[in-house]
């Protein structure tokens, strides 16, 4: 094969002699299954290694017949050898390295309570518990509401990307603060994504929690 690797072709269209007179040879219908792997597997449809084909035995031919010249057949195998090996090494070559994610851990970021929740527990292992609100919202007027830290992701958990819950801070205190601001509908709009790994960004059921009661705050002020 002048030392290219051989193709499904190559594969397909091989031809052996028969055995010298006096050998048996290799058999050849387990010659013949062997070199359809082969071609599957250079059609990516099979997994057959170099190593695999170096450990190949063929038993020799029925007696009375004369099977496939064994020189041929070997010398054909070492080229499907070389061919594999350098397949092998080009798709090593291929793999894209693994990327590398920056750490996405939380920082402190106070994050605006809203009234309906007075009290909110942000340890990771539990959920906000949100209160019937109807009471509080003359109590706390806008000057007086309170700010909190966000907990970050429990362990085993993606949290929400702390880029994300960043803007959707400072969308929500633009709407607290300004009456011409982002409405209820705008806060509904933004999306927080998760980071890649575990046990980092901010712990997703209390930013939720507090989306659903700012959710219901706006609208009340708005209708």
């Amino acid at each position: 094969m002048d030392g290219k690797p051989l193709t499904q072709a190559d594969v397909h269209d091989v031809v052996f002699d028969k055995a010298p007179l006096g050998k048996r040879g290799y058999d050849e219908d387990q010659v013949d299954d062997f070199l359809d792997r082969i071609e599957a597997t250079l059609a990516g449809k099979d997994t057959l290694t170099a190593e695999d084909v170096r450990a190949v035995v063929f038993e020799a031919a029925p007696l009375m017949k004369r099977g496939y010249h064994e020189d041929q057949v070997d010398a054909f195998l070492d080229t499907v050898v070389a061919t594999l090996e350098l397949r092998a090494r080009a798709q090593r070559v291929a793999v894209p390295p693994r990327p590398h994610y920056p750490a996405e851990d939380t920082h402190p970021m106070p994050f605006t309570q809203p009234p309906s929740l007075p009290v909110v527990d942000t340890t990771p292992a539990t959920q906000p518990v949100r209160h019937d609100p109807d009471d509080d919202l003359e109590a706390a007027p806008p000057g007086d509401i309170l700010s909190l830290p966000l907990p970050p992701a429990p362990p085993g958990a993606r949290g929400y990307r702390p880029g994300d819950v960043e803007k959707l801070a400072k969308l929500l205190a633009a709407a607290i603060e300004r009456v011409d601001g982002p409405t209820s509908n705008d806060l509904a709009r933004v999306k927080l994504s998760r980071t890649f790994f575990t046990g980092q960004g901010y712990h997703a059921d209390v930013v939720d929690t507090l989306i659903d009661a700012w959710l219901w705050e706006l609208r009340h002020r708005e209708g």
